[in-house]
C-alpha cells in the first residue's frame, strides 16, 4: 500500500493534501514505513490508518533503542508530536537524505534527535558522528541542551556520547584527541575550524548531517559558507561511495530551498510535509490580533497601555519584538521610567517587587549577556522578553503566552516565526500586532506570502489607555532609536507599498511628543539625506536639518564635537519627578555612526560577507540586526 506523506496535521485520518514538490512515497511493512524513492512532480492523493504510526515512545519500541525510550519517558516526554509521529520512522530509515516542513514550535528538534543519538550510541570507532548546523547561536545552544536533556536521562549502563557546542563568541573546539560524537555549531565558526585538516578529518566517517532552520540559514546568506563546509567534509571522507544522511527541517519551503537540498542532501531525497498547501503557517493554537492605530503617538501609547495591562495578569510571560538594537534599549529604558512613575499601576511593572522581570536581548549584547538573560526569561514567574529577531526563529520558551510587534516585519515569514514563539506544544498563545493606518497594507502581503489571517481586529480606542506621555523619553536615546527606524522604514516601505512621507511624518510627532519637545528637528547625516531624499521638501523642511551647527526654530540637535559631551548633565523630566541625564552625547554617534548599539556606523561593521553592514544601513541580505554579533 502506497502513501503520500503530504498530510494536514488535523486530519490524520482523512485524505491528504497534495503537492508538486518532491513526495515522499511509503510502503507499510512489517517494522513500520519503509521510504523509498522520491517521485518528482507526482501527486498521489490517499489515505492512512492512523494506527499504523507512532503516538508515543512506547510505540517506537524495536524500532529505537530502549535506552532512548527508557530517557524520553524519564524527560515526561509521553507523546509524540505529529511531525515526530510521522517522520521519525522514516529518517531512522532513509538512505538518500530527508527533507521535513513543519510548522514552528512542533517539536521539530527531537524529532532528529533522537535518530542521530541512536547513531551515536551504536558507534564503535572515534569520530564525529552527528553535525548539526544552525542559523544562530541561540539556536545552537538550544538544540545543545536539548540533546544533553535527553542524554543525561539515558540509563547508568549505556555509553552516553559527548556533545560539543561550536560558536562564535565561544572558546570551546572540538577535542582533536578524543573527539565528541555530536557537534553542534554555526556556520562561521564551523567553516573556520575545519580549515584546520586535522580538525576536518574528524568528521571523515560522519553520519548524519542536519540543517535545522535551513530557510533561516539561506535567508541571511550562509549558502556560500554551507558550500565550503560541505566541500571540507567531502574531501576527508574514508568512504565516498557510503552515503551521508542529510535532513533538512525548515518551516517554509521555496524554489530556492529545493535547489539546496538537491546539491547538499541528494538529488532524489525524500520530502515530508506536514503543512497542507491551503493551510495557514501560523499555528491555530495562536490567537492572532490586529490593533488598528491612528499613528505613531496612538500605536507606542495603545501598545504600552496594552501590555501593562498583561503584565498584571497571571502567568504572563511575553515578548516584545523590534526592528533595531536601539530600539531594543529605548523600550527598555522607558518602560522602566513608566513603572517608576507608577503610570499604569500604583505597584511597579517591572524590577524589584514589581509585578513582573523586564529584560532585553539583542546583538550587541555578549553571548553569556544574552544567554543569561533568556535563562532569566525561561525561569521567572512572569516577565517580558524586549528582543529584536535575534529570539525569533527555533528559540524554545514554555508558556509564552503574548507575543506583541509594534508595526511590520521586514519578511512576512518573519512575522510567522515571531509570533509563534506563543502557542508552542499543545498551548494557546495571543500574538499582537499594532499598526498605524499608514502601515495597513502590510497586511495585503501578510495574507497573501504568509497566508496569514487575523482572528480579531480591535480599533485602539477599545483599549483602556494610560496617560504614557506624562513621562517624558531621554531627548538623545530617542533619537538614537529614532535614526536606525527611519532606515528601517525605508527599506519596507516599497515591500509593502506604504507611504514614505506619512510614515517619516507620524514618526516624528511621535519623537516630538515622547520627549516633550514640540518642535524638535533632527540633524541628518549625508548618509541619511541621501536616504530620505524621497521625503518630500515640505516634510523634510518641518523635521530634520542637514549640516551646520547652531539652532533654529525651536530645533534641538545643535553642532556637536565628537570628543565633548553633548548637553552633558541634561535633566529628564517625568511627570512630577526628574532624574539625573547619564550624561551627555558619550561618544556614541558622531561622524563614525549615531550608534554604536545598533546605529548606523559608515564603515566600522564592514561589508562582510556573512550579511554585515555595507555602507550605513545596507545589508548584503537584509535589513537585520547586527549579523556579526549574531551568527556564527
Amino acid at each position: 500500500m502506497s502513501l503520500s506523506i503530504m498530510i494536514s496535521l488535523r486530519q490524520l485520518s482523512r485524505s491528504f493534501a497534495t503537492s508538486a514538490r518532491p513526495v515522499a512515497t511509503c510502503s507499510l511493512r512489517s517494522r513500520g514505513l519503509h521510504t523509498s524513492t522520491v517521485h518528482f512532480n507526482e501527486t498521489p492523493s490517499t489515505t492512512i490508518d492512523p494506527s499504523t504510526i507512532p503516538k508515543t515512545p512506547a510505540d517506537l519500541e524495536g524500532k529505537v533503542s530502549a535506552s532512548i525510550i527508557e530517557s524520553l519517558k524519564r524527560n515526561n516526554f509521553n507523546t509524540l508530536t505529529p511531525i515526530q509521529q510521522l517522520s521519525l520512522l522514516p529518517l531512522l530509515k532513509t538512505e538518500k537524505g530527508m527533507v521535513c516542513r513543519a510548522k514552528t514550535g512542533t517539536g521539530k528538534t527531537l524529532t532528529f534527535i533522537i535518530p542521530t543519538l541512536e547513531s551515536a550510541i551504536a558507534r564503535k570507532t572515534p569520530g564525529v558522528d552527528t553535525l548539526v548546523v544552525a542559523p544562530t547561536r541561540d539556536l545552537a545552544q538550544q538544540i545543545f541542551e536539548e540533546y544533553l536533556k535527553v542524554i543525561s536521562k539515558l540509563p547508568a549502563k549505556v555509553r552516553k556520547p559527548r556533545v560539543a557546542l561550536i560558536t562564535g563568541g565561544r572558546s570551546g573546539r572540538i577535542n582533536l584527541r578524543d573527539p565528541e560524537a555530536i557537534v553542534i555549531a554555526t556556520p562561521g565558526r564551523l567553516a573556520a575550524d575545519l580549515d584546520n585538516r586535522s580538525a576536518a578529518e574528524l568528521f571523515d566517517s560522519l553520519s548524519f548531517r542536519v540543517y535545522d532552520e535551513a530557510d533561516r540559514l539561506l535567508d541571511i546568506g550562509f549558502e556560500p559558507t554551507l558550500d565550503s563546509i560541505h566541500d571540507s567534509i567531502m574531501r576527508v571522507r574514508a568512504n565516498p561511495d557510503k552515503p551521508l544522511k542529510s535532513l533538512l527541517f525548515s518551516a517554509t519551503i521555496d524554489d530556492c530551498m529545493t535547489n539546496f537540498a538537491v546539491k547538499h542532501i541528494n538529488p532524489k531525497y525524500d520530502y515530508i510535509n506536514t503543512v497542507a498547501d491551503d493551510e495557514p503557517n501560523v499555528h491555530e493554537n495562536i490567537h492572532q490580533i490586529l490593533v488598528e492605530c491612528e499613528d505613531a503617538i496612538d500605536k507606542y501609547q495603545t501598545a504600552i497601555s496594552y501590555i501593562a495591562d498583561a503584565v498584571q495578569e497571571e502567568h504572563f510571560r511575553g515578548i516584545v519584538f523590534l526592528p533595531t538594537k536601539t530600539s531594543v534599549d529605548w523600550l527598555e529604558d522607558y518602560l522602566k521610567q513608566i513603572s517608576q512613575a507608577g503610570i499604569a499601576s500604583e505597584r511597579r511593572l517591572f524590577g524589584h517587587k514589581g509585578e513582573a522581570q523586564l529584560l532585553k536581548i539583542h546583538g550587541g549584547m555578549t553571548v553569556s549577556r544574552r544567554e543569561n538573560a533568556l535563562r532569566m526569561f525561561k525561569n521567572c514567574p512572569k516577565g517580558l522578553l524586549i528582543a529584536t529577531d535575534v529570539v525569533a526563529r527555533g528559540i524554545d520558551v514554555k508558556e509564552v503566552t503574548h507575543v506583541f510587534q509594534f508595526g511590520v516585519s521586514d519578511d512576512p515569514l518573519d512575522y510567522v516565526h515571531k509570533v509563534g514563539r506563543t502557542g508552542r506544544a499543545g498551548k494557546t498563545g495571543k500574538a499582537v500586532t499594532f499598526l498605524t493606518t499608514s502601515e495597513r497594507p502590510y497586511t495585503n502581503t501578510l495574507a497573501r506570502r504568509a497566508q496569514v489571517s487575523f482572528k480579531e481586529m480591535i480599533k485602539s480606542s477599545e483599549i483602556h489607555q494610560y496617560d504614557i506621555y506624562k513621562v517624558q523619553a531621554d531627548y538623545e536615546e530617542t533619537k538614537e532609536f529614532m535614526l536606525p527606524n527611519f532606515s528601517f522604514l525605508i527599506q519596507t516601505c516599497d515591500k509593502y507599498r506604504l507611504n514614505l512621507n506619512k510614515l517619516v511624518e507620524e514618526n516624528m510627532e511621535f519623537f516630538r511628543r515622547v520627549t516633550g519637545e514640540a518642535d524638535a528637528k533632527i540633524r541628518l547625516s549625508g548618509f541619511m539625506k541621501g536616504s530620505l531624499k524621497r521625503v518630500s521638501r515640505d516634510i523634510s523642511d518641518e523635521y530634520f536639518v542637514g549640516g551646520g551647527g547652531g539652532s533654529a526654530g525651536g530645533y534641538r540637535d545643535g553642532g556637536y564635537s565628537r570628543g565633548g559631551g553633548y548637553n552633558s548633565g541634561r535633566q529628564g523630566s517625568y511627570g512630577n519627578y526628574t532624574r539625573s541625564d547619564r550624561g551627555g552625547y558619550n561618544n556614541r554617534g558622531g561622524d563614525r555612526g549615531y550608534n554604536n548599539r545598533g546605529g548606523y556606523n559608515r564603515g566600522d561593521r564592514g561589508s562582510g560577507n556573512r550579511g554585515g553592514y555595507k555602507k550605513g544601513y545596507e545589508r548584503s541580505s537584509r535589513n537585520r540586526d547586527d549579523f556579526d554579533d549574531l551568527f556564527g
